[in-house]
């Protein structure tokens, strides 16, 4: 189950039960759901922690968020380095790993797409777009 300290309005879940992505558009203390909230989504609905999901980071979404693979020291046959504006994301192939980078340093690990969403907001103060 996500914690919902992680969400915000805008990030991008997978719903269980209708086995699709939707984006939040509202999170409510709703006591008689199980977690104690529920999650309105951009169509109306709403639904328990229990039936959203964190969608995974995958190279083929970054591309779709309006990334680009980037070939400098990084880009080998294990590793790729992901860029959109000055915001990096560097991805170990071999072992699945995605990291925020600066300073040629990773600074924090990544495995699902509402986490990207809430640090690049968080560092660039833009949300990042993202075309599923």
């Amino acid at each position: 189950m996500i914690d919902v300290k992680e969400l915000r309005v805008g990030n991008v879940l997978y719903v269980k039960y209708e086995s699709k992505t939707h984006i939040v558009h509202s999170i409510h203390e709703y006591k008689t759901f199980n977690g104690g909230y529920a999650i309105r989504m951009e169509n109306g609905f709403k639904c328990s922690l229990d039936y959203a999901e964190p969608v995974p980071l995958t190279e083929e979404l970054l591309l779709k968020c309006g990334f680009n693979i980037e070939c400098y020291e990084y880009c080998i046959k294990e590793q790729r380095l992901f860029a959109i504006k000055d915001f990096w994301i560097l991805h170990n192939c071999h072992n699945d790993f995605y990291g925020v980078m600066c300073s040629n340093k990773v600074v924090r690990k990544i495995e699902h797409l509402h986490q990207l969403q809430n640090i690049y907001y968080a560092l660039t103060g833009e949300e990042l777009e993202v075309r599923l």
